[in-house]
């Protein structure tokens, strides 16, 4: 038998199933000292929750505010109501039963009053407005909203583009917000319809991680990357995160070359170059496994002389050059070991494919854009910033270090023993 629930003068009928959700936070309610329209008697009284809905905070720009309205009004809130609520609400025959501005109708998603409004039709934005979203913000404040515009998308199941999650990584790697990406990288464990994982996603996460580690005097923001490092690597291996299942992202060679650097340039800068805990010596083993089985690829193997082409060249100078003056240092740490050899072996090939490449470019004439020289200069500027805002102090990058400790507990890695990454080199 259906519970029936009396609201003043009208009666609402609610399906029996709906008391499961009898403690959730989603209400429907009206208003005043009216009642609710008698053609809405078969509303469901309690709507299921999907969670906290996200809010965006502080925008920059009226027209930056307008744009998360726009996803608030037409992504975020059908998300979360019943099919009967969506039908209710763009329907013709009931507009005018959700107008009577003595008795709203109000839905209460956690701590947030919704009010159901009259709709011609369900009417998402089309998917590139959240790269026009992106492009509108301009201040630390703005990107902070970015996991709650991506996590909007998901809930609304409207995946967003391969190309538009790598520039969002990009903009946030060179400006150092990898709490930001963690967040993300969070949602894709969490949420099926989240971000996917791909080689240059990964890829670029690496180089933020790398870029976090390049900070110079700043032995806080190098112990920050490393352990960034660690546990993002551990995320992407879940078998829950969303990925690319084609890719062995954790053996990419280009993942555990800049993961080699990191370890290689923290040892020098702030362990007088002696190799704590043997950490440089384990990614130099964890980076000849991978890479004795996966060669540095030739240029006629990976270039037709086109506009794609040679995008693809220009990637792979970014992709590689932190791989290769990363062999660099390490060699200078693991003076007399085992694996000095193979090392010089592997850079002497990649300085001399680099070489290739680069001429290549050059005699296209081609702008190279962001280099891996752009991330160093940014690292140096953000070093400047760090040390004027705190006063010669450490201490960037509170946020993210918390969101690692809280993450940690929170998301269960699974060791994955026997499934699809099994055998796979583990950080």
């Amino acid at each position: 038998m259906p519970l029936t629930v009396f609201r003043g003068a009208a009666k609402l009928r609610v399906p029996s199933t709906a008391r499961a959700f009898s403690t959730s936070p989603c209400l429907l309610r009206a208003r005043g000292t009216g009642y609710l329209p008698p053609n809405s008697s078969h509303l469901p009284l309690i709507i299921q929750s999907l969670g906290v809905m996200p809010t965006f905070h502080d925008p920059s720009s009226p027209e930056l505010a307008q744009a998360y309205e726009n996803v608030r009004e037409n992504i975020l809130i059908p998300s979360f109501l019943f099919k009967q609520h969506r039908n209710f609400v763009y329907r013709e025959r009931n507009h005018k039963l959700l107008t009577d501005p003595e008795n709203p109708v109000i839905v209460n998603i956690g701590s947030q009053d919704v009010q159901l409004t009259p709709r011609p039709t369900w009417n998402p934005p089309p998917i590139n407005t959240f790269s026009h979203t992106i492009n509108m913000m301009k201040t630390d404040k703005d990107f902070a909203n970015i996991p709650a515009l991506c996590y909007s998308y998901a809930l609304g199941e409207m995946p967003l583009r391969e190309s538009q999650i790598e520039k969002v990584a990009r903009i946030m790697t060179l400006r150092g917000k990898m709490n930001i990406l963690l967040k993300l990288a969070h949602q894709s464990y969490k949420h099926e319809h989240s971000i996917k994982f791909t080689k240059p996603l990964v890829r670029e996460y690496m180089r933020g991680f790398l870029l976090q580690n390049q900070i110079p005097k700043m032995e806080s923001m190098a112990k920050l990357s490393l352990k960034g490092i660690a546990h993002f690597l551990r995320l992407v291996c879940d078998p829950k995160v969303k990925r690319d299942r084609a890719e062995k992202l954790r053996n990419d060679p280009v993942v555990v070359g800049l993961e080699l650097h990191a370890y290689a340039s923290a040892t020098k800068n702030y362990n007088n170059g002696e190799d704590y805990k043997h950490l440089t010596s384990q990614a130099a083993q964890r980076f000849l496994t991978v890479w004795e089985k996966q060669p540095v690829p030739e240029l006629r193997e990976t270039v037709k002389n086109d506009v794609a082409g040679r995008n693809r060249v220009k990637q792979m100078v970014l992709d590689f050059r932190p791989v290769m003056e990363g062999l660099v240092i390490a060699r200078e740490i693991l003076k007399g070991s085992e694996t000095i050899a193979a090392l010089k072996k592997h850079e002497k090939k990649l300085r001399e494919t680099l070489e290739v490449w680069e001429a290549f470019l050059a005699r296209q004439n081609m702008p190279m854009g962001r280099t891996w020289q752009t991330y160093k200069d940014n690292a140096v500027a953000m070093g400047e910033e760090i040390r004027e805002k705190m006063g010669d102090k450490e201490g960037e990058g509170k946020e993210e270090s918390e969101l690692l400790a809280e993450d940690e507990s929170e998301v269960k890695l699974e060791e994955n023993e026997g499934g699809e990454n099994a055998g796979e080199v583990r950080p």
